[in-house]
């Protein structure tokens, strides 16, 4: 079942009850149940034991929000937010921005909280933001329909000394980054816009985001994670020559990730990676309870785990542990993957919770590699949507043919589905579909 958009603004005062919640006191399908875009702001709950906030034995909750006057509970999944935003459109906004959507409405000066009522109005930000896009200190909500401005970025060789931002011109800079996050120099937020193709020739390099284990000084170990988390642009264009050889799991373009946006990039043929596990392209490993979004990327490079490694793939090794929600849009693979056991073209191992859309697989997975007949990605449950969706040598979602991925059918589909162009393809020459707009856009003889 799923939960959307759905909100909780009484009082619950039951100080001697236990395992309770505000909007579901316990959901038998644990890994079945969604709750997305919902709120609880209660001028009292008062529970007492196992209660938690929103919901008990749910793992997928997806941009839901209580009020920072609840202290006696809580809710890992959920966002805090100050009880005043709730009456000044901030939680309104921050609802629909998050969820990308419009359910949510509030006419400010009225309704004291957000509503699911179409005949109620939109609430807009107004003001600045600042220049990694959080809130400015001028900012302000209101029903009149506007737009925020946003700071630009102040870049002194090429790092943001407002936000730390970073523009990479080069592998030289791509490795800093890297080195930066996975040695603990800054936090993983970090906007990253990249300027041209990336050459990462003779560049020793294992990945942006890193997870290892170190010694706690008590006999033991303790599992050290240092995932990207904020957005990455790659306007478009290719990581080159990118070589990794590891002798541990955790690999990719990203390495380990939670929270992130990756976008636009193409990890193209002249790519390899050789580790024990958990790799793809793209996202080697997804950690936390956020969403995890890959976007208009491609992997064309080969993936190879090993001959006991489980979890290598195009575009997402792993959701470890189950706990991200996954969005994989617009998105190939046309890499050779190759592992022991548990792997998929585009993802080994998805979860409990996601989507993936618009993506195609045309590159060989070995059969060895492959968890029963989930050759295209693996997951759990029921609670995972694939939409136009195409793979070549499988048929866990709509399979096409050598013919139709080289002679501009497999395009026209993904582009018929999606409603738009997304995908290129010059005939003859483009093996399979392309993001480069520069190249052809496929028709339909008769069109």
């Amino acid at each position: 079942p799923v939960f959307s958009n759905c909100a909780f603004t009484g009082t619950m005062n039951a100080p001697d009850c236990e395992g309770s919640a505000a909007i579901i006191g316990y959901a038998h399908g644990r890994v079945e149940t969604l709750i997305q875009n919902c709120y609880v702001s209660a001028s009292l709950l008062s529970l007492r034991g196992n209660s938690t906030v929103i919901a008990r034995n749910v793992n997928n909750m997806v941009n839901c929000f209580y009020t920072d006057n609840i202290t006696e509970l809580w809710e890992n999944n959920a966002t805090v937010v100050p009880v005043a935003a709730v009456k000044s459109g901030e939680l309104c906004y921050l609802i629909n921005k998050g969820g990308e959507t419009d359910a949510w409405r509030q006419n400010l000066g009225s309704d004291n909280n957000p509503l699911p009522f179409a005949s109620h109005s939109m609430v807009y930000a107004v003001g600045s933001l600042k220049c990694d896009g959080t809130a400015g200190d001028d900012i302000s909500y209101s029903n009149t329909e506007s737009e925020p401005q946003r700071d630009e970025h102040q870049y002194v060789n090429d790092i943001c000394q407002v936000c730390g931002a970073r523009l990479i011109h080069n592998g030289q800079q791509l490795k800093a980054l890297a080195d930066a996050i996975n040695n603990g120099e800054i936090d993983g937020n970090v906007i990253v816009d990249l300027t041209n193709d990336i050459d990462m020739s003779g560049i020793s390099f294992e990945g942006i985001g890193t997870r290892f284990n170190q010694d706690n000084g008590e006999g033991g170990t303790v599992d050290v994670k240092r995932p990207y988390m904020g957005t990455f642009d790659g306007h478009g264009y290719r990581i080159k020559n990118m070589v990794i050889e590891s002798e541990s799991g955790n690999k990719g373009l990203f390495g380990v990730a939670s929270g992130a946006t990756i976008k636009n990039v193409v990890v193209d043929k002249t790519c390899e990676i050789y580790s024990t596990g958990y790799s793809a392209g793209i996202v080697g490993t997804a950690i936390g309870k956020a969403t995890l979004t890959i976007e208009n990327c491609g992997n064309e490079a080969s993936v190879n785990v090993g001959a006991s490694g489980a979890n290598g793939a195009g575009i997402l090794g792993v959701n470890d542990m189950s706990e991200a929600y996954v969005r994989i849009i617009n998105c190939y693979n046309a890499g050779d993957i190759v592992g022991q056991r548990e792997c998929g073209t585009i993802s080994g191992w998805l979860g409990d919770r996601g989507e993936v859309t618009n993506c195609f697989n045309c590159g060989s997975i070995a059969p060895e590699s492959v968890d029963g007949t989930r050759t295209f990605a693996r997951y759990n449950g029921n609670s995972i949507n694939f939409t136009n969706c195409y793979e070549l040598d499988g048929s866990q979602v709509t399979s096409v043919s050598a013919e139709d991925v080289t002679g501009g059918k497999l395009c026209y589909d993904l582009n018929e589905g999606a409603g738009k162009t997304i995908f290129y393809q010059t005939l003859g020459t483009d093996l399979h579909p392309v993001f480069d707009a520069t190249h052809g856009v496929v028709i339909k003889d008769g069109d």
